[in-house]
Formats: structure tokens, sequence, C-alpha cells
């Protein structure tokens, strides 16, 4: 099993690379391979062979396939298979869910790859596991169960303040707070946005700075909401790169605000130019369409709203895990606007929808464990290379080759391994990790020191709860 989980390690890296061909042979080949076995704990990789192939269908924009084979990845799926006592097996499950945002049955997976990592286990996977489950909770709108791993998740990264992952858990932290903590919420936005404006990483930057603006609008400070949204709107704008899902979920942020005044013209126009920018088949139009319900239910327009709500709903519906907070909100808007119209026959259809996803939400349960799991004696090397015109001369796949060639170089040498590679709209940081951190950092650096690629990276070697901190030169050697 652990090497058939090994390929499906590979399969899933392929298909982040987007070598969809060789993705799908390696699936494909697990599929067989499950089929061949219905007796034996093989069989339980069928779900992640079919759950791999959706992700692939994903990508290539069939999104009607992908979810066909997440529901027959689903049907596969037994209580036996939620006994497999690897970790890794629901760590990649978990994994596939959650790209295709199918948050609930993701959240089950997480929960059982925390419930088996073994005492010895990275402190970046497990907090990588902890964030996920916070995230997974935070999507559905169950924001009191997402503080819990969390905080947890804070607690480990706490220990390593250049972690990439640490202003994005805060960020994730923040929107579970925000209903209820405001004041905690926004100081969690503002620290995540500092981290990342100090270092003048302001597309990175932008996310908190719209969270902040979505707060400050709850809270009738609409001034400032206006401006949070203007400064990242001109982020934005004036980057070829930035997705028009972004753009057009930031329209919807702005039109929201406007609806709080009571500028009810300006909330439409934001809004429409919200539905316009947003991919036909981006499930997000709900939150836009949703808007618009809610615009014209305040302004008085009730029939045009109840319209606006249906086609909210139904857009939550194609959803995997829809936020149980914005799909009850659409619901009783519904119900709200066909009473006050006299549409009472239509009523109790909705009804009985509303008091079903309510069962649904109260279904899941916070998860209470792996919050102590932040201890951690080994040592981690932080790599942080800027975007620079040297790295736009290079392939995506030659960047990733030599990634995988360092990664390899260091797994072969048995003094560690490559525990993280993210990529920002200004930097690509590395992490490594092993027992010794300048063990790891002195075979790396004449890897990175040789490479021009490397020039300027930013370098902070950690051992518990003591770092250090370098820039690398221009094909020399590190220095302070």
């Amino acid at each position: 099993m652990e090497i058939l989980i090994k390929v499906v390690a590979q399969a899933i890296d392929a298909v982040q690379r987007g070598q969809l061909e060789f993705a799908e042979k390696g699936f494909a080949s697990l599929h067989r391979i499950a089929e061949s076995e219905p007796a034996t704990i093989l069989r339980h990789v069928k779900p992640l062979a079919l759950l791999g192939i959706a992700l692939i269908r994903a990508k290539q924009n069939d999104q009607e396939q992908s979810r066909v084979l997440r529901e027959r990845a689903l049907t596969a799926i037994d209580e036996d298979c939620k006994n497999v006592p690897l970790s890794n097996f629901h760590y990649f499950m978990a994994l596939e869910f959650h790209r295709q945002q199918d948050y609930r049955n993701a959240l089950t997976f997480w929960e059982l790859a925390l419930q088996l990592a073994k005492p010895e286990a990275g402190p970046m996977l497990v907090a990588e596991m902890l964030q996920s489950m916070g995230e997974c909770y935070s999507r559905m709108g169950l924001g009191e169960y997402a503080a819990i791993p969390l905080r947890a998740a804070l607690k480990i990264l706490d220990k390593f303040p250049e972690h990439p992952w640490r202003p994005a858990t805060m960020l994730t932290m923040g929107n579970a707070l925000r209903k209820t903590q405001p004041a905690e919420a926004e100081a969690w936005f503002r620290q995540a946005a500092e981290i990342h404006a100090a270092k003048l990483q302001y597309q990175s930057a932008a996310p908190a700075w719209v969270n902040l603006g979505i707060l400050c609008a709850e809270q009738g400070r609409y001034d400032e909401s206006l401006e949070f949204y203007g400064k990242v709107l001109r982020v934005r704008e004036n980057n070829a790169a930035t997705p028009p899902d972004k753009v057009a979920l930031l329209h919807n942020n702005i039109a929201g605000c406007y609806r709080r005044m009571k500028k009810f013209d300006e909330a439409l126009a934001s809004v429409d130019r919200s539905i316009d920018l947003f991919p036909a088949s981006d499930a997000q139009r709900a939150y836009a369409y949703s808007t618009k319900a809610m615009t014209l239910r305040d302004a008085g327009r009730d029939a045009q709203a109840v319209t606006w709500f249906h086609n909210a709903i139904e857009e939550r519906k194609k959803q995997a895990s829809p936020s149980f907070e914005a799909y009850l909100d659409d619901l009783q808007g519904l119900i709200d606007a066909l009473k006050r119209l006299g549409r009472d026959g239509e009523v109790p259809t909705v009804e009985e929808e509303l008091q079903q996803v309510r069962q649904q939400r109260d279904s899941i349960q916070a998860s209470q464990g792996g919050g102590e799991r932040a201890e951690f004696t080994g040592g981690s090397v932080l790599v942080e290379v800027p975007a620079k015109a040297d790295a736009e001369t290079r392939t995506r796949e030659e960047i990733r080759d030599l990634v995988y060639s360092l990664a390899r170089a260091l797994a072969e040498s048995g003094l560690g391994r490559i525990s993280g590679h993210i990529t920002s709209p200004e930097t690509r940081t590395l992490i490594f990790t092993g027992e010794d951190a300048d063990r790891v950092f002195a075979f790396l650096d004449p890897l990175l020191s040789s490479d021009l690629f490397f020039s300027g990276a930013r370098v902070v070697v950690r051992q518990g709860d003591v770092s250090r901190e370098m820039v690398l030169p221009m094909r020399g050697t590190a220095v302070n």
C-alpha cells in the first residue's frame, strides 16, 4: 500500500505541474490495481484514483465529468476505507477532496490523517493539516469550529515567523472570527497585511485588505471599507496577471458596501460588473447573485430579488461544499421576499430545503484533536526567492525541475527533505527540514549559490527557537 501511495503522490504532483497525460496514466494504473484486488486493502486506492482523474478533468475544464468522477469516488468509500492505518493515505484523500472544494469530505480525511500522524511528524506537515481543517470549517461558514485547529496551527507557526503559511493562516483565522469576534479578526487581518506590505508584497497583502474592507463595511465604517477596496482594485487592475475572478469578487464586495450604505444604484452597477467578469463555470458567481438579490430586496424590489435568490441558490447547489451561512441566508431571504409578495404557496418547499441545510450544518462536529502537536526539536531552512527578471527567462517547468533536483539531492544525502514549495505573486519560497538545520544549509549552500536563479534570495536557518538570516549574493557564498 505504501508503494501505491507514493504513486498517488507522484500523480498528484504531476497534475500540479501540468503533466496531465503522465498523471492520468498513474491514476489509471492505480484504478486497475484496485479493481483487481477487491478483497484486500489495495481496493481502497480506487477512490484516490477516481478523485485524481476528477482533478485532471477539472484542469481540463470538464466540470461535469469531474463531478461524476467525484461522485463515483464517494460511492467507493466505505467504513473500512476510513480504517486504513496509514496517515499518508488519508492525507492524499483529504488533499484531493480539498482541491476540488469538497470541504466536507476533505475534513473527514484531514482529521483521520492528523489522528494517525506519527509523533515525529514534521511541524510543517502538522501545521498544514491543522490549517486545512480550519479552512474547511471556515469555507463551510462554521467559523466557531474553524478557530480550534487554526489556533493550534498558529501555535506551531509562531515558532517559524518567516514561514509563508503564517500570514495565510492568520487570514483564515480572521475570517473564522469576523462575525463573532470582529476586534480579534481585525487584528489578524492587519497583522497578515503588514507582514506582506513590509516586504512591498502588495499582491499578497491584497486578500487581507479585502477582508478588512468587508469587516469595516459590516461595522458601518464605510469610508474605511471603500479605501481598502480602492487600494486592492489599484493593485489588481495594474497587474495583467490577476485572474478575472479576483477582480470580480472585489467588485462584489464593493457592491456589498454600497448596499449597506443604501446606495442601491451604485451597488447594482458594481455587482453587475462582478457578474460580467466571473467565468461562466465559476461557482463563486453565487456570491454575486446573492449580493444582487439582497440589494434588490433592500431597494424594495422583491419580485426581482426572488429571481436572483433562486439564481444564487442554484449556483450553491453546484458547489461540492457551499457555505452553510451564505446558503441559509439566501434561503431565508427568498422566504421573506415570497411572503411579502403574497406568494405563500411557494414558501413550504423553500422552508423544507432550509431545514435540510440546517440539519447538514448541525451534523458537522468540531474536531478537538491535534491541538497539542506544537513541539518540534528539528530544524528548517527557508529560501525565499524574489521575483526578478532572471526568473522570468526560465519556464515554469525548468524552475520546477531545479527545485526537484535540490529536493532529490537533499533526500539522497539523508540530511533532510523539502517540506514546502510555495509561490506567491512576489516570491517563490522553498522550505527544507531536517534534524540539524546547519547541516541542511551547509549541504544546500553551494547548490544555491552556484545558480543565478537564487541570487538575492533571503535565507532563514532555524533550529528550535534560534534563527539566523542571510541574503545570498550572485554566484557567491552566503553572507550575513
